[in-house]
C-alpha cells in the first residue's frame, strides 16, 4: 500500500497550497513558514523506514525549522515526544478487494445488509467536469456541520490528483444525498472526504453509495480500499465515534499506526537527534 502523502500528486497539491517540499532519500518532507515569524514548521507523514537525521539537520538549518511532526507507518520515533493530537488518523480500516463479492457481502454487518436490502430509488453516479465539481462542493458545503476545506483548496486537490481523483454521489431524482472524494495511490483507493445531507441520513443512502463504490473499485482491479481513519482509543476524539461505527459495518481489517511524534527546537539551536 502506498499512502497518498508520499505521492507526487500530494506533493503537487501541497506545493499549490504554499508548502515547500523537499526529499530526504525517498521520503517527502513538507515545510511551511510560520506566519509573522522567520521560522518554519515541518511535517513528515506516512513514510516507511528510518529518517536520515543528518539530512533533516540540513533542512532544519536551511529553513529555520522550530517544530517537526513525524507520523510514520511502521516505527515509533524514539526520543521524540508523543503528540496527543495527531495530524493524521492513527487508526484506519482497510478492505481487501481481492475477495470476491460474496465474501465482501458476508463481511458486512447485519445492520448494513438490512439497509442495503431495502428497495431503494437511490442512484450512485460519478460526477465529472468543472460544473459537476462545483455542484459537488455546493452540496458538501450545505451538508457540512464541521470542518470544510475551502473551494479553492478543493479544486487544487482534484487538479493535483487528476485521473486519480474521483467524485461519487448518491442521488434520488435531482437531489444529491451524499458524496465521497476518492483519491487513488498505487493499488489503493482512499475514502478521503465525505458528506451526507439530512435526507441522506434518513434514507441510509450513504450505505448504498459506499457499497457501490467498493464494488466499482473492485471492478477496476484496485487491491485495497482505505477508509482513511477511525476512532483511536489511544488518542480518542469523541466526535469520531459515529462515523467510525459506520465504517466498521463494511468489514475490513483495522490497522493501527505508531502515532504522531513531535520535536521542538527552542531558540532553533538544539541539534536534531
Amino acid at each position: 500500500m502506498e499512502d497518498i502523502r508520499q505521492t507526487k500528486s500530494w506533493k503537487k497539491y501541497l506545493q499549490s497550497s504554499g508548502w515547500i517540499v523537499e526529499e530526504v532519500g525517498s521520503i517527502n518532507v513538507f515545510i511551511k513558514k510560520i506566519p509573522l515569524s522567520p521560522f518554519s514548521m515541518m511535517k513528515i507523514q506516512r513514510y516507511s523506514g528510518e529518517l536520515n537525521l543528518g539530512d533533516l539537520k540540513k533542512l532544519k538549518r536551511k529553513y529555520r525549522v522550530v517544530y517537526v511532526v513525524a507520523e510514520p507507518i511502521d516505527k515509533k520515533v524514539h526520543g521524540w515526544k508523543v503528540n496527543k493530537h495527531p495530524f493524521l488518523p492513527s487508526k484506519t480500516i482497510v478492505i481487501d478487494l481481492r475477495k470476491d463479492e460474496k465474501k465482501l457481502w458476508k463481511d458486512l454487518s447485519t445492520n448494513a445488509k438490512r439497509i442495503l436490502k431495502k428497495d431503494s430509488l437511490v442512484q450512485t453516479i460519478e460526477l465529472r467536469g468543472k460544473k459537476d465539481r462545483r455542484k459537488f462542493y455546493k452540496n458538501w458545503k450545505k451538508a457540512a456541520h464541521t470542518w470544510l476545506m475551502s473551494e479553492e483548496r478543493f479544486n487544487k486537490l482534484i487538479e493535483a490528483f487528476g485521473e486519480d481523483a474521483s467524485l461519487w454521489v448518491s442521488k434520488k431524482g435531482d437531489s444529491l444525498l451524499s458524496g465521497i472524494i476518492l483519491l487513488k495511490s498505487g493499488d489503493t483507493v482512499n475514502y478521503f472526504q465525505t458528506w451526507t445531507s439530512e435526507a441522506g441520513r434518513r434514507s441510509g443512502s450513504h450505505y448504498h453509495l459506499v457499497w457501490q463504490v467498493i464494488l466499482e473499485c473492485k471492478r477496476q482491479s484496485v487491491r485495497w480500499f482505505d477508509f482513511e481513519g477511525i476512532l483511536d482509543e489511544r488518542w480518542p476524539q469523541k466526535r469520531w465515534a459515529g462515523f467510525s461505527e459506520f465504517k466498521k459495518r463494511f468489514g475490513g481489517k483495522v490497522i493501527s499506526y505508531p502515532g504522531s511524534f513531535v520535536k521542538w527546537f527552542y531558540g532553533n539551536k538544539k541539534a536534531l537527534s
